[in-house]
């Protein structure tokens, strides 16, 4: 975690502080949008128990002693267990101090084998018995080592009995006993230098799944393409078992078909194609739930007449599990006669279908993850969009589409402040339809209502400035707040409004002063000092009283109130 946390990718091999288990960690840095520190740390704890059995099984205690060990000599991993959590030689007491700091291997505390280096290939322990040893540094793991040793006496003693039994002969054909001896010597080496290599190679197989789980949980953080992800994994799986050819299908329950969503070398070209559940190598494989080696694929009676399948030969497949169910099936493939597939070949295929099973959980967790935010985004923008109209609906005079006397209210309350505030006049304008009531009745409710609409875009097309603001106050009534307008710019506009209304030519033959719809128009405006002793109804009954003086002067006219009187024109 320390390291990553700084930026460095770890390998790290300790015992669990709560579980007490050993294990093997990998550390990785997360970052986010492009920020240089990570925010975070993510560690993948793989067990080295079923490793360690799988080793001690191919090579028993007898036949050899065998161990992994970190720079100070403390044992981690062995075929020997009392030799496990133990140093090999004698530590120094630093080494013990840093080891009991780090709490890398519990608490302790942590005897000697005591062990005694006297070559690079020798050893004694304790007891004076003498050991071969052959070591190799562990990849990635700096410092530590895995090492392989057998005493000497166990060599000599295979080679020492013969001698002793054919003791007789050897001496009557020392000829034909020295052939004997070679090939014993022969043979030992040979056996002895090929269980080397299973370790290695078990050693690297191990190591190379590792890193493949590694790399993938990386590309999952990183959100890396599902395809590219499984390809890595089964190229990885290819390069331990020798082949460049594998598919992957995935289960399509809507259409009830198994579709190869990955496929490389000879299938690499078939990505897309479907096959019923029930049908060749990979339905056998859905239905049964279990992995199958197939030895020689043209043979085999189940096999299908496609394409780049004559080419194969030999081809292992495994279910792949999401839990108790079968949501795909992986494969590999050999086209070369003189290849096949070994149990531990398909041992390695398994350890990779976990991986790809992983992935291919995340996929759809990510998908379905990816579906509900775009379905809450939809959901927002919809809210959103319905409180913006509600919003507007609440200010917007339902017939008119000009404001509402509500949002008037407010915006005469909020504009008085700002003029007393900032010493500016404001004006307000309060107009009346004139002799409405009698054009409803002539021409009914409907004619009355097209024809206050048109009054309103007539306002509202009058007015531009950004602090004006047109409203319907009631009925036939409108009004008009003008900031930072005096009286004579009221008295202007409101005469432009007058004018704009007669040339509507919308017909009145009702009404007594004119054949067309008129309108009058009361004026007031307030002054800084009338803001100090009054409040904004004050604006709107001067507005009022100076509409009332055009009514009864004759209408369609302005009326403008001061503190002298009104002057109606």
């Amino acid at each position: 975690f320390k390291k990553a946390i700084s930026g460095r990718p770890w390998i790290y091999m300790a015992i669990g502080v709560t579980s007490r288990t050993r294990g093997i960690y990998y550390s990785q840095p997360v970052y986010t949008d492009g920020k240089p520190l990570p925010i975070g740390v993510v560690v993948i704890k793989a067990g080295v128990e079923d490793f360690e059995r799988k080793i001690s099984e191919t090579y028993p205690v007898e036949a050899g002693s065998w161990s992994i060990f970190d720079p100070h000599g403390l044992v981690f991993i062995s075929n020997r267990e009392t030799w496990r959590n133990r140093f090999l030689w004698k530590p120094s007491p630093g080494d013990i101090r840093e080891i009991e700091q780090s709490q890398q291997f519990g608490q302790g505390p942590w005897e000697s084998l005591g062990f005694r280096r006297t070559a690079v290939d020798q050893a004694v322990d304790g007891n004076g018995t003498s050991y071969l040893i052959y070591c190799e540094n562990l990849r990635n793991a700096a410092g530590w080592k895995v090492c392989y040793m057998n005493s000497t006496e166990n060599a000599l003693t295979v080679l020492s009995g013969p001698l002793m039994k054919y003791r007789i002969p050897i001496l009557m054909g020392s000829g034909l006993l020295l052939c004997l001896i070679v090939m014993t010597l022969y043979t030992m080496a040979r056996t002895d230098m090929q269980r080397r290599r299973d370790v290695r190679e078990m050693l690297h197989r191990q190591n190379a799944y590792m890193e493949a789980l590694h790399e993938t949980s990386l590309g999952l953080i990183g959100r890396l393409d599902f395809n590219d992800l499984i390809s890595d994994v089964l190229s990885r799986a290819g390069d331990l078992t020798g082949t460049q050819h594998g598919f992957l299908f995935i289960y399509n329950a809507g259409e009830d078909r198994l579709e190869m969503r990955v496929g490389l070398g000879i299938f690499k070209n078939e990505e897309g194609i479907s096959l019923k559940p029930d049908e060749g190598l990979t339905g056998m494989i859905f239905q049964t739930r279990r992995p199958q080696i197939i030895p020689d694929y043209t043979s085999w009676e189940g096999r299908l007449q496609h394409g780049p399948l004559n080419r194969l030969h030999s081809v292992m497949a495994i279910p792949i599990m999401s839990g108790d169910t079968v949501i795909g099936v992986m494969g590999l493939g050999h086209v070369d006669r003189n290849r096949t597939f070994s149990e531990v070949e398909l041992d390695i295929l398994k350890r990779f279908s976990q991986l790809v099973s992983i992935v291919l959980d995340n996929a759809r967790l990510y998908t379905r993850l990816q579906e509900e935010l775009r379905e809450r985004q939809r959901a927002q923008q919809a809210l959103r969009t319905a409180n913006r109209e509600l919003k507007r609906l609440a200010i917007v005079d339902g017939l008119t589409q000009v404001a509402n006397r509500r949002f008037f209210d407010q915006r005469l309350e909020d504009e008085w402040r700002r003029a007393a505030r900032t010493a500016n006049p404001l004006s307000l304008l309060m107009c009346d339809v004139d002799f409405f009531k009698a054009y409803n009745d002539t021409y009914g409710h409907q004619a009355g209502d097209d024809c206050l609409r048109a009054v309103a875009r007539t306002l509202a097309a009058m007015v531009h400035r950004p602090g004006d603001i047109v409203a319907r106050y009631g009925g036939e009534e409108f009004t008009v707040i003008l900031s930072n307008t005096g009286e004579q710019g009221a008295r202007i506009l409101a005469e432009k409004i007058r004018k704009a209304i007669i040339r509507l030519d919308i017909p009145h033959r009702a009404s007594p002063i004119d054949s067309r719809v008129t309108i009058s128009i009361g004026a007031a405006s307030s002054q800084h000092a009338d803001m100090r002793t009054h409040s904004p109804s004050w604006l709107v009954e001067a507005a009022d009283r100076a509409l009332y003086r055009a009514k009864t002067t004759g209408r369609n006219r302005v009326a403008v109130y001061s503190e002298l009187g009104i002057d109606a024109g």
